[in-house]
């Protein structure tokens, strides 16, 4: 009798427990699965209405992941909660006040429920904000006109490889404000002195540093801070040249050569493919290479078809009809001669 009652106990105890249990597996097993899931995104505003806005999504969670790069159109209702930041206050503010541009941090559910290519992404809540439009920048490129208006100084500057930050491919050309404040230097002799704006010319070669407007991204401003001009002097002030070329005969003087331009520095660089006179004089070397000794030869030893190499002089006497005087020089045959 006793073992009788200890069992129906044990029995009776074990119904208690498990039918809780099985209860509870069997509500969660008939528990349909949530319809939505959550996702957030951070984009541009492309466009907004009263019902919807249209972001261009940069960053997504997981969710949102095969937008990314992407136009995504996000459905506002009732229920969204919708704040703009703007001059350091937050407002609440309709879908259709948000302005195109700014930055956005949108947290919504996407319907799974929906058909294939008809998927709902519901605005839970979302706030706005203006990009900064203000950045620092760098310009490395070369003066191509000075505009010196007073009260709108400028400078336009041909784009070079140096250039950062600016969103302007090299080649192309960009307008940078100068305005007084702006501290301009030249660098003479590796030290960079204290210069005025009248001092640049085009041609300089000048390094900028200043801020980016960029509120109208298709047309960014630049104002400089600071210019670090190179003066460069131009082509018909240049002293000094070099070249290599093709030997074409003697020239029409005593001791000058008929030389057809391959390659040079800019004083020659319009005369390349052209014949140039060079004329020998009693500084002048001229060297060769015969028998795998160097030696010195005259400009009249010097014969048509061999491939010469010279760095020299430009007297300027005659600003209409400079003359090029051979300082060094060396030749030699060439091998497929």
């Amino acid at each position: 009798m006793r073992h009788a009652r200890r069992l129906f106990l044990i029995v009776l105890t074990a119904t208690f427990l498990v039918a809780p249990a099985s209860r509870a597996l069997a509500e969660g097993a008939a528990a349909p699965a949530s319809p939505t899931q959550s996702f957030t995104c951070v984009g541009t505003v492309v466009s907004a209405s009263p019902g919807s806005v249209t972001v261009a999504v940069h960053h997504a969670s997981l969710a949102l992941q095969g937008a990314l790069g992407r136009h995504l159109s996000l459905t506002v209702t009732a229920g969204s909660a919708i704040t703009l930041i703007s001059g350091g206050r937050t407002t609440v503010v309709a879908a259709a006040d948000l302005p195109a541009g700014d930055t956005i941090s949108v947290l919504g559910t996407v319907d799974a429920t929906s058909a294939p290519g008809s998927t709902l992404f519901d605005v839970t809540a979302a706030t706005a904000w203006r990009p900064r439009v203000l950045g620092g920048f760098l310009c490395v490129g070369t003066v191509a006109s000075v505009c010196p208006q007073p009260g709108a100084q400028s400078l336009v500057v041909t784009v070079g490889s140096g250039s950062s930050r600016m969103g302007v491919s090299p080649g192309a050309t960009v307008r940078v404000d100068v305005p007084a404040s702006a501290g301009i230097y030249a660098l003479r002799h590796r030290l960079a002195t204290t210069t005025t704006f009248n001092d640049l010319t085009s041609g300089d070669l000048v390094k900028i540093t200043g801020v980016a407007d960029r509120t109208d991204a298709g047309v960014p401003l630049f104002t400089a801070a600071r210019v670090l001009a190179t003066h460069v002097a131009a082509v018909d002030q240049l002293t000094w040249f070099a070249l290599r070329g093709v030997v074409d005969g003697p020239g029409p003087t005593a001791g000058s050569l008929l030389v057809t331009l391959s390659c040079g520095t800019r004083a020659v660089r319009a005369d390349i493919g052209a014949q140039l006179v060079l004329t020998a004089t009693p500084s002048s070397t001229i060297r060769t290479l015969a028998g795998g000794v160097v030696s010195t030869l005259p400009a009249a030893d010097v014969t048509a078809g061999e491939s010469i190499a010279v760095t020299g002089c430009i007297d300027r006497c005659v600003p209409a009809a400079p003359a090029f005087d051979i300082g060094r020089a060396f030749v030699w045959q060439d091998a497929a001669s």
